[in-house]
């Protein structure tokens, strides 16, 4: 499982995640070297947090930075959150696969969505988030975007390609990945979360009938 192999792993807990902390996320290794360089730099750049400073049997206020370190550490009202969280992460990893599913199911037979793959020989994946990719050259994805909004339904994009982000694009303006860039304009994220039913996404899956059937988001042709 991922966190459990190479130096390092990053996790992030925020709001939208499977395991939330409301924000921040988490580093895990096995290496006693480099957590314990986490923690220096993550607090500060101080070989000891507030706890070690202040608590009776480790009490001394001459704690000095080391290394010019960050405020990065998670609270403590956010660890007792995820603490909570990770209780229920089976459950809570369970619904995301079960709603996950059900999309599949729902878009299985049409020709002009293609959905995420659930599973391999090798395993699972988190299902953070529900990514379709538009198939039909005729719709316009943002104007499906814009369309879904008007029946209440929010959705996102994930996630444009390194290449394409403003900053990138002018520090490598010569950078061309035609799969990346084709890409970019097809997929679709739709709403996923645990509180969700099937019948919520069975409102998703008829707003998106709808639209397609009354092109409402086809593109515009210029004659």
């Amino acid at each position: 499982m991922i966190g459990q192999y190479g130096a390092m792993s990053t996790f992030s807990f925020y709001a939208t995640k499977n395991i939330t902390t409301g924000d921040g996320g988490m580093i895990t290794t096995n290496d006693d070297y480099l957590a314990e360089q986490c923690r220096l730099w993550s607090y500060h750049g101080l070989p000891k947090d507030s706890w070690k400073r202040y608590s009776a049997e480790n009490a001394s206020p001459h704690v000095q930075s080391i290394v010019p370190g960050y405020k990065f550490n998670l609270t403590d009202i956010q660890a007792a959150l995820g603490i909570a969280q990770l209780k229920r992460k089976d459950d809570l990893l369970s619904k995301r696969n079960f709603l996950v599913e059900s999309y599949n199911g729902f878009f299985k037979n049409y020709d002009w969505i293609d959905t995420p793959v659930f599973q391999t020989e090798h395993g699972k994946w988190g299902n953070h988030v529900y990514v379709i990719k538009i198939l039909d050259e005729d719709i316009d994805r943002d104007k499906l975007m814009q369309e879904l909004r008007k029946m209440n339904i929010g959705t996102n994009l994930h996630f444009y390609p390194v290449h394409k982000n403003l900053y990138y694009e002018k520090k490598y303006p010569d950078v061309k990945l035609p799969a990346s860039e084709w890409l970019m304009d097809k997929i679709l994220t739709l709403p996923l979360c645990t509180k969700y039913s099937v019948s919520d996404l069975e409102y998703v899956r008829d707003s998106l009938d709808y639209i397609y059937e009354n092109r409402l988001a086809n593109k515009t042709v210029f004659i």
